[in-house]
């Protein structure tokens, strides 16, 4: 009965081919297909556009030539050496499988088994594999063994028989692709209760040992990503750069990697650019991609635009479809952020997102419907971005479901929604992401408009926090702890609870719990004061490069409120936050200089109008406000000795006021109500 669908396959297949024929080349090369044996066929395709790989096979093919239709189909589906197209090659290789070919049979498992290439069905992939088995293909039980390793469908994971494969497909001479995938299935646990990742980690050397360049890829890898071995950084390097030695290109596009990404080793971008040019040399036109990376001006690597262009360009030349598309994202990307200096330009990244975008690019769609939505280097059409956006999400795609929430969830550029930041944020749950259940919390707090709901909002968190990724699960808890601390859980909120939360963050090392619970100690809040305790957290965490740390001890040796006043150590904890890259440490420290005498130092009214100016010029709105607050209210007051300009002052103010800045406007009006430093007139005080 499952074979009933291959009836007619040899016409069914000339049929199609037909269509691809006419479509890609015209009816000239049509007519060559259809007569073969015509006198002047060879100058008359010759003249065509058509692809040698297409001249080559299509006549044998369409003559029902079993290897022929084998090849031709594996080519237009993988879109090697021809233009892809999925549909032609399913039909071309059923042909073939009909006819007895166990390459074609194994090819149609591999496609019903991957969704990237045809609509998946893991029953169809099971028969395909085994009907390769039975004419021969030893190649078949690796297929057939990855899809009982994983399950899939109504196909039941069986350990037992994906270890039976690969060991099938070992003895049948498979070798090294056979013994790698049987290794990788017990070093990364996918057997069960039957994975021994001794076991893999020896299939590994053995390999190794025998010169297997594969083997040597991968467990180098392994060592390299303590992937359930013992991490061995150089040992793992220098397998890599053995099998590189011994001219493997997968090897080197490693070594690249490694030096580029400073992952595992001290970032080296003229190594790991030498190590993608011997892959390429080599044969690895993916290597293209990271070139083109590094002469963006990446790892070190001076920028040569020219450069970075030309190695896209000859990514996209390459003949893979898949590695295509990937640079002509990057180039398009490249375009349309500036990557490329003066050789930007916005209508060639239009050009190619539109292209990519109609062709159903997933990817194309995600990146034009941001930047669009946004006004990314192009004009703003937010209605044509969200509608790029939800054909994204519709197609599966995580991130646009995620960008689709974070949208309408701020309002910023599309109206606020937040019934539909909700939806777009379980759809990305549903689809995998459990980063999207920090977002669904935030939601359900009572952001975005929606009315708030306090018990869906915990739930929400403590399923980031069950989901097994300790950085999400530490995210998490850290916005338990601070909606219970903030009372944003309304009747549900537990300050004890959130203390808990703190302080077992705060012992494993959680910089952000150890200031939460450092300021708690300090100030007696819902916990027994503890100012010595406190304070050991806030220095522990400011020695970890805590920002928020730093401030919060400067506030503390500056107030005296809690700790002794001790203005130095005030003004070195500013600065340290400045120099981590805080700009908050500049107001601050603006208001201990201003004070001078009041703060226990000489006066500074040069450093103090500095540190304001430093603070103003920062890219946070709030914070640039306030501080030219404080430099208008400084000159109005003369808090600024003989720099102080009550003129400069005033300007100021009605700058912020002409910007809609209320508290400019209340302190201009308290100022002219009192004549603090300009003419009094209390009129207008009133009427601001």
């Amino acid at each position: 009965g499952r074979l009933s669908r291959f009836e007619k396959p040899r016409q069914k297949a000339a049929a199609v081919l037909m269509l691809v024929v006419l479509s890609m080349h015209g009816a000239a090369v049509a007519q060559q297909v259809q007569e073969p044996q015509a006198s002047g066929a060879g100058a008359l395709l010759e003249n065509s556009n058509a692809s040698p790989l297409l001249t080559e096979l299509g006549p044998l093919a369409m003559a029902g030539d079993v290897r022929a239709q084998t090849q031709l189909g594996r080519a237009l589906l993988l879109g090697d050496g021809i233009d892809q197209d999925i549909k032609a090659g399913i039909v071309l290789l059923e042909a073939a499988a009909a006819a007895g070919s166990a390459e074609a049979w194994f090819r149609l498992g591999n496609a019903y088994s991957d969704a990237s290439f045809y609509d998946f069905d893991a029953m169809r992939a099971l028969e395909a594999y085994r009907q390769a088995i039975s004419l021969g293909s030893a190649n078949a039980y690796v297929g057939l063994g990855k899809l009982l390793e994983a399950g899939a469908g109504n196909i039941p994971a069986d350990s037992e028989a994906a270890i039976a494969a690969y060991e099938a497909a070992i003895a049948s001479g498979v070798g090294a692709r056979a013994q790698i995938a049987l290794a990788q299935g017990h070093l990364r646990g996918r057997f069960g209760e039957l994975s021994d990742p001794t076991v893999g980690e020896e299939i590994y050397r053995q390999l190794a040992i025998a010169d297997d360049l594969t083997a040597q890829v991968q467990l180098g890898q392994a060592l390299l990503d303590g992937d359930e071995v013992d991490q061995d950084i150089d040992a793992g390097i220098g397998l890599l750069e053995a099998a590189a030695e011994a001219g493997s290109a997968d090897a080197w596009q490693r070594l690249g990697d490694v030096f580029s990404r400073g992952t595992h080793q001290e970032v080296d971008g003229a190594r790991a650019l030498e190590a993608y040019n011997v892959a390429v040399a080599l044969g690895s036109p993916r290597a293209y991609l990271e070139i083109g990376r590094l002469l963006t001006g990446n790892a070190g690597v001076p920028a040569d635009p020219q450069g970075a262009i030309d190695a896209y360009e000859a990514a996209i030349s390459s003949g893979d479809a898949a590695l295509k598309a990937r640079a002509e994202l990057a180039l398009a990307q490249g375009h349309l952020t500036g990557l490329f200096g003066a050789m930007s330009d916005n209508t060639k990244s239009l050009k190619i997102y539109d292209r990519l975008a109609d062709a159903g690019n997933t990817q194309a769609k995600l990146q034009l419907g941001v930047s669009l939505v946004q006004g990314d280097g192009i004009a703003q059409d937010a209605d044509r971005g969200i509608a790029l956006l939800e054909e994204a999400a519709a197609e599966g795609s995580v991130d646009a479901w995620f960008r689709l929430g974070d949208f309408y969830s701020a309002g910023q550029f599309v109206e606020l929604n937040g019934a539909r930041a909700l939806e777009a944020y379980q759809q990305a749950v549903a689809l995998g992401s459990e980063w999207a259940y920090l977002q669904i919390g935030r939601v359900l707090e009572g952001g975005a408009g929606l009315p708030a709901d306090p018990q869906g909002a915990i739930a929400a968190y403590e399923s980031a926090i069950a989901n097994g990724n300790s950085d999400l699960a530490t995210r998490a808890e850290t916005r338990l702890a601070q909606g219970h601390l903030g009372g944003r859980f309304g009747p549900l909120s537990s300050p004890e609870e959130g203390l808990r939360i703190s302080e077992r963050l705060a012992l494993a090392g959680d910089v952000g719990a150890q200031v939460r619970l450092g300021q708690a100690l300090i100030l007696g809040e819902e916990i027994e004061r503890d100012i010595d305790g406190g304070s050991t957290l806030l220095e522990a965490a400011a020695a970890e490069g805590s920002s928020d740390a730093w401030l919060r001890l400067g506030d503390a040796f500056s107030d005296g409120l809690v700790l002794e006043i001790d203005v130095p150590r005030a003004v070195n904890a500013y600065n340290q936050a400045i120099a981590i890259g805080d700009p908050r440490g500049y107001l601050r420290l603006g208001g201990i200089l201003e004070g001078g005498e009041e703060a226990g130092i000489p006066a500074d009214p040069q450093g103090a109008l500095a540190a304001y100016e430093s603070a103003a010029a920062a890219e946070t709105p709030d914070l640039s406000a306030r501080a030219k607050l404080a430099m208008a209210q400084g000159h109005l007051a003369g808090q600024f000795g003989e720099l102080s300009d009550p003129f400069e002052g005033e300007r100021i103010f009605h700058c912020l006021m002409a910007a809609g800045d209320s508290s400019a406007i209340v302190q201009l009006a308290w100022v002219l109500l009192e004549g603090d430093g300009i003419e009094q007139n209390t009129d207008r005080a009133i009427s601001l």
